[in-house]
């Protein structure tokens, strides 16, 4: 098995969580700050706004960065479905949307970690045709049958 995350990925999400860390406490400082010396005694009311700034900010932060860091940087989930969209590129549109629909984060990532990624997602493909589970994490289809193939 190889590791389980890349390094660009594990970069990616050390800034992603420090961003969510510093906008949530800014968010917190600014929430608190705007209110006045009669409400900031209430300490129940200051902790309110304070969580109120700290999620707005803290959100909005996340969904930007996410938006830039995605555009600059593949995820290694993505490179994974890169993967399976090339192996299964030959099959009908619904099949192929079949197939992306049954799997889950957790299977890209123990994709990712085996020493061969391109025999992992065939084995993938091969098993969701033949309704079987994947390594108990992943229903097989329950509609139309896939063409083996």
């Amino acid at each position: 098995m190889r590791k389980r995350i890349s390094k660009v990925q594990f970069t990616k999400n050390v800034i992603l969580s420090a961003l969510l860390v510093l906008s949530g406490t800014l968010g917190w400082e600014i929430g608190t700050y705007w209110l006045s010396v009669e409400l900031a005694a209430i300490v129940v009311v200051e902790v309110i706004v304070g969580i109120i700034g700290a999620g707005t900010l803290s959100f909005l932060t996340n969904w930007i960065a996410c938006k830039i860091a995605d555009k600059c940087v593949k995820s290694d989930a993505d490179q994974m479905l890169d993967i399976i969209d090339t192996q299964i590129s030959d099959l009908p549109k619904e099949e192929q949307e079949s197939i992306r629909e049954h799997i889950t984060l957790s299977c890209l990532k123990k994709m990712y970690a085996s020493n061969n990624r391109e025999a992992y997602g065939l084995e993938i493909i091969n098993k969701l045709k033949n309704h079987e589970r994947l390594d108990g994490v992943l229903k097989p289809p329950h509609h139309k049958a896939l063409p083996q193939g």
